[in-house]
């Protein structure tokens, strides 16, 4: 596989327990979101902007997107990427979409998850 791009996305989310609704307008802005569910289990991730008080959130992630797309049967995309950040102890959070994979590190991890991405052979765009 070719050097892999990932690219830093603005903005602050954050992941909170339970669901909000997503606006009408989440796909045509650009921003990432998510309302996941599992085993009993309701989060989303939203810019933290969007986030009502009083709601319980995990504040301050930042977005990286591994430019994609890639084919389902690509294999090796997010391993290398969670040990190179583990290697350098910066927690994750990870989704996927249909065609690329999205790593969200904390703000204060975020210079320390950078290096280790590019110490790893990635290309990083800020």
């Amino acid at each position: 596989m070719d050097r892999l791009e990932i690219i830093l996305e603005p903005g602050l989310y954050a992941v909170i327990r339970g669901a909000l609704p997503l606006p009408r307008t989440a796909v045509e802005d650009g921003r990432l979101r998510a309302d996941l569910a599992a085993a009993g289990e309701r989060s989303a991730l939203l810019p933290e902007e969007e986030i009502p008080p009083g709601v319980t959130a995990e504040r301050g992630w930042r977005w990286l997107r591994v430019a994609g797309p890639f084919d389902f049967e690509a294999v090796g995309i997010i391993a290398p990427i969670a040990s190179a950040l583990a290697g350098a102890r910066v927690p994750i959070f990870v989704l996927s979409t249909f065609d690329t994979d999205h790593v969200l590190v904390k703000e204060r991890d975020l210079e320390r998850a950078i290096a280790a991405l590019r110490g790893a052979g990635y290309d990083v765009r800020e």
